[in-house]
């Protein structure tokens, strides 16, 4: 059994110490103390809120979510720039296999 908790004594609110127990026994398996987790972990748990928005409260989630609709417009235009040049494509190629014949 793996359990998060959030590490009170960090002034990062996103600090997290993790403890593994054993089903069977409830034995401590392991205590993984966030003070003792590696610089990459902790750049990673930094990283990962900052992605969602969730480091700079309601101005990192307004950021995020203008990115994801930015993302989502992105896809839109790609698209409907795909279907216009098929379009395009497919109405030019009748009249060059008009003149090749």
């Amino acid at each position: 059994v793996s359990v998060t908790m959030s590490d009170a004594a960090h002034w990062n609110r996103f600090a997290r110490s993790q403890l593994t127990l054993d089903a069977a026994t409830g034995d401590v398996v392991r205590w993984e103390l966030y003070a003792a987790s590696s610089l990459g972990q902790k750049v990673r748990g930094w990283v990962r809120f900052a992605h969602t928005g969730e480091l700079g409260g309601v101005a990192g989630q307004t950021v995020a979510g203008v990115a994801c609709v930015g993302g989502a417009f992105l896809v839109w235009t790609g698209l409907a720039l795909a279907l216009r040049r098929f379009a395009a494509w497919r109405a030019v190629r009748p009249r060059e296999d008009a003149r090749a014949a």
